[in-house]
């Protein structure tokens, strides 16, 4: 008998390796009910063993009971490693004296004891690890690892109802706070926006018609909160007017006085989110819109919404089509000196074969461009090919002085990699450097940092001559042109266009005062936008510079503009 007993014990370990290293290598966990199984057999072989060999039987129980805490949760390994002991000494009476059986109660006990010490330890550690891997290190609330495993669960059977919401929280102008008052200051500041979004979701889910919540921080100042049983728009509403109210209270760190404002993104599930990548992006896409409109407000995706992002993303995939299959084109407009009579260079501008970016033009798809970090390939795109330009015109009319004017984006004054990036074209083409105009918008130089003006140092000292585009457009006071290592001031087109015999002479005084002071800074100047005879005369009457506009030419394609110097008089 005890030889069949030892034969089923060995067939049934044998069958609990077969299962768990079958089960490992298909990468799955051994099931929980398989395990649960092959210890509750194996349990019933030792107490048989017990009736039937007594005192030596009772040794297997010590590993079995260790083998419940590694299987079972902590009170329930402990439960039934007691039913198993007292069963198994039960069983050994049969064969066993109950003094020596008492004995060998001790060892067991401090067994069980020691074993539920070690388990409920690493349990702690467990759960330490757990919370650690699933919350915020620096707010306490969940992470972006936890939100995402719990949408993804409450997606499939939210879908079905339509019965879920996302709500999109960046707060506007954190950077500034960092910058300005310290790290230390911002963890803070974090931390108390943290509770303000919890407390309001806990509220909500008290007070709201909503099923469950659960919010999160995602990224160093983004927020989440996502809502299951959304009974309609309006509750969304009431919750983020709620929200929106909570974050903008005032808040006092280390007695600085800070009034936090945020843009609010909400999607709310429908046939359009197809999965929870769907979803999210629509939160993402509302919070964007939120920022575009002045921030500190609420915007909830919608149809509209949905048609402008769908334009957006095809515009943006267009662009990395055009790029990579080279439909960029250059369009030249003519630059003409003081007297409007001869061409003094071009200002290039970028064209596209691609219809949808024809569709929308420069002014639309460069934003996007910049937004999406497809930028310096154009930028660098557009100089290598006014570059070829240049060397043509340089062989061709080699007694020519004329400059090409490239527009940059503003975007290159962070990319420390731009000027040594154009210093390569430089040397590959060889061209004079000083026949190379630069342009910047002004608004650029609102918020110019140091290592901006050390990027356009760089640029300056290769002898590239830099020009500040659309001037009078964003407000640049004078005495600041002087830490800004510009050559040209381009007068924006708006003021151009007030020169006419009905415009307040406080207008055309702009005009005025731009040259005058432009001649004091020793700064040239062009008058972009001039289209009628009495701009150019009242521009020339103030010893302009140069002149772009209708009224000398429009942009010309590449042929165009070489024929047209051809025929110039030299």
């Amino acid at each position: 008998m005890i030889g069949y007993i030892s034969i089923i014990n060995a067939s049934l370990l044998l069958v609990a390796s077969c299962i768990i290293y079958a089960n490992r290598f298909k990468d799955e966990p051994i099931a929980r009910w398989q395990s649960n199984a092959i210890l509750f057999f194996i349990s019933a072989s030792v107490i048989a063993i017990c009736y039937f060999i007594g005192l030596r039987g009772v040794a297997y129980i010590f590993p079995l009971t260790i083998s419940y805490f590694f299987n079972f949760k902590l009170k329930q390994a402990a439960f039934y490693s007691l039913i198993l002991v007292v069963c198994g000494l039960l069983a050994a009476t049969y064969v066993s004296d109950s003094a020596s059986l008492v004995r060998v109660l001790i060892p067991i006990i401090i067994t069980i004891i020691i074993a539920y010490m070690y388990a409920n330890h690493l349990e702690q550690h467990k759960r330490a690890f757990e919370s650690e891997a699933n919350h915020d290190y620096l707010t306490g609330l969940h992470n972006r690892r936890h939100f995402n495993r719990w949408l993804s669960q409450q997606f499939t059977q939210a879908r079905q109802q339509n019965a879920l919401a996302l709500i999109f929280i960046d707060m506007d102008d954190f950077k500034h706070i960092n910058d300005n008052h310290s790290h230390v200051v911002g963890d803070q500041y974090l931390i108390e926006i943290a509770s303000r979004i919890n407390k309001v979701s806990r509220s909500a889910y008290v007070d709201l018609p909503f099923n469950q919540y659960e919010s999160a921080r995602i990224a160093g100042d983004e927020f989440v909160i996502a809502i299951d049983g959304v009974c309609s728009t309006k509750s969304i509403e009431v919750l983020t007017d709620i929200l929106l109210a909570e974050i903008n209270k005032p808040m006092l760190i280390d007695n600085i006085k800070i009034t936090p404002q945020a843009s609010i993104g909400v999607s709310i599930l429908s046939e359009r989110c197809r999965d929870v990548n769907a979803l999210v992006n629509e939160a993402d896409h509302a919070m964007f819109e939120a920022k575009k409109r002045g921030k500190n407000q609420i915007v909830l995706f919608n149809d509209e919404l949905a048609k402008h992002f769908n334009q957006r993303s095809a515009i943006i995939n267009a662009l990395k089509g055009a790029i990579s299959n080279n439909e960029f084109t250059l369009h030249f407009m003519p630059i003409w000196d003081k007297k409007a009579t001869r061409i003094a260079g071009a200002e290039v501008l970028i064209r596209t074969k691609n219809k949808l970016l024809q569709s929308v033009g420069p002014d639309k798809y460069i934003p996007l461009a910049e937004e999406n970090n497809l930028i310096t390939p154009i930028d660098l795109w557009v100089i290598e090919e006014s570059f070829k330009y240049l060397t043509c015109i340089i062989k061709d009319f080699p007694d020519r002085k004329f400059v090409i004017a490239i527009n940059i984006s503003g975007l290159e004054l962070t990319n420390s990699k731009f000027p040594s990036q154009v210093k390569r074209l430089l040397d590959k083409y060889q061209v004079p450097s000083e026949m190379i105009e630069l342009e910047i918008t002004e608004t650029c130089f609102i918020n110019c940092t140091q290592d901006n003006v050390e990027v356009l140092n760089e640029l300056k000292a290769m002898g590239f001559k830099l020009a500040l585009d659309d001037f009078g457009t964003g407000y640049t006071a004078f005495n600041q042109l002087l830490n800004f290592p510009v050559d040209t001031l381009k007068i924006d087109r708006s003021f151009v266009n007030a020169i006419n015999q009905d415009t307040p002479g406080k207008q055309k005084n702009l005009v005025d005062v731009i040259l005058s002071l432009a001649e004091i800074y020793q700064l040239k100047i062009v008058a972009e936008g001039v289209e009628t005879h009495q701009q150019l005369s009242y521009l020339s009457a103030l010893n302009c510079d140069f002149y772009q506009g209708y009224l000398l030419s429009k942009p010309l394609i590449w042929l165009k503009f070489y024929h047209l110097l051809e025929t110039e008089k030299i």
